[in-house]
């Protein structure tokens, strides 16, 4: 191995444990939080506010961040290889030492008494228990190391996020990450945008057992652009991947990333404030979104007009359930009398086509 090589590999292991234990100062703080605290930025041990969360540790010490990347290291030191059960092994041993800062999605998953007989299965209980949509990052912060294995990177990341994280989202972040280390460690290449989005094993992880126009829809719904657009300008960049990939490839990161841009949106829209006119028209639709996005409302009523097949109505009512708008306990009924209100120059001519695809909406996931 050269020098430079085990130079990376050393410095990535030091760094996120020096990053995990500088880190620590800001756990679980808000960006106000952050700034009040720390108005000069945070660069020593002695900086840190001692709160009840942050005085729990010592100067320097690491969380458990660092603890479960340890665990997977440990592992391959030992098998020579990357093996799933023996770092589940590692998991749960360290999990009965009682481990300060793990977080409540990991802890219900190690906490199961079979967890070590199939850890998969057990992670896959706790998502399913959470409606499928605990996605945190307990995934992605020990995953530094399985960029280091310069062996079936995206393939491994996947296995070891799937010990506790079955969310797609959770995946395809950690084959991101995992992908990006590699090609700097070994190959010292700082992979672009456009060269992160042709991860056809991203996409494929993504993307298992989801439809593409449904989540196309979802896109379209949160930033307000046809995914058939994007995907042409992709295709300018990207000649050797056909259309099919691109709509999942640019769905798939949206959906990964939308949560920190609605947030922005809708901040941006409460600050704006709201026209009195617009509510008294789009009331009863804007009070099924959790955003209250007035122009979410007005995309979806000018799509309405050109958009009259059932399969296209079952498509945006899933999309929004998907993306948080609606929840997925909402009767069908409150949806499709929203839609009569607020769009009535629209609902005659796409009634009786809902009414034809009455079992799909009411099962959009099943």
């Amino acid at each position: 191995m050269k020098d430079s090589v085990k130079d990376k590999i050393v410095g990535c292991l030091y760094g996120q444990a020096v990053g995990d234990a500088l880190g620590l100062g800001t756990e679980f703080m808000s960006k106000d939080e952050v700034k009040r605290n720390y108005p000069n930025g945070l660069s020593e041990y002695s900086q840190m506010v001692q709160d009840y969360h942050r005085k729990r540790w010592g100067k320097g010490d690491w969380t458990d961040d660092t603890d479960m990347m340890l665990c997977i290291a440990k592992a391959i030191i030992k098998d020579r290889c990357i093996n799933p059960k023996t770092i589940a092994h590692n998991f749960k041993q360290w999990f009965k030492n009682k481990p300060m800062g793990i977080g409540r999605h990991t802890y219900n998953i190690l906490a199961l008494s079979d967890y070590e007989s199939n850890p998969e299965k057990a992670a896959e209980i706790i998502w399913i228990l959470s409606n499928k949509n605990s996605a945190p990052n307990g995934g992605i912060m020990r995953t530094s190391v399985v960029g280091l294995w310069n062996e079936d990177v995206a393939e491994n990341a996947e296995r070891i996020c799937k010990l506790t994280h079955t969310d797609t989202r959770c995946i395809g972040s950690c084959v991101i990450i995992s992908e990006l280390i590699n090609h700097f460690v070994w190959h010292n290449m700082q992979l672009s945008f456009k060269e992160i989005l042709s991860m056809s094993d991203f996409a494929a992880n993504y993307f298992k057992g989801k439809e593409n126009d449904r989540m196309a829809m979802a896109a379209w719904i949160k930033y307000g652009q046809s995914p058939e657009l994007i995907v042409n300008e992709l295709s300018k960049a990207m000649v050797e991947q056909n259309k099919r990939k691109y709509r999942n490839l640019i769905s798939s990161l949206l959906k990964l990333f939308w949560d920190k841009f609605f947030q922005r949106r809708y901040l941006q829209y409460r600050e704006r404030g709201k026209s009195n006119n617009q509510i008294a028209t789009d009331n009863t639709f804007l009070t099924l979104l959790s955003s209250q996005d007035e122009s979410m409302v007005k995309r979806i009523g000018e799509w309405t007009s050109r958009q009259c097949t059932g399969m296209s109505i079952a498509h945006l009512y899933i999309a929004l359930i998907e993306t948080g708008e609606i929840s997925s306990n909402m009767p069908l009924t409150r949806f499709v009398d929203a839609m009569r209100a607020s769009f009535p120059q629209s609902y005659h001519s796409w009634c009786t086509a809902i009414a034809e695809k009455r079992k799909l909406l009411a099962k959009p996931f099943a």
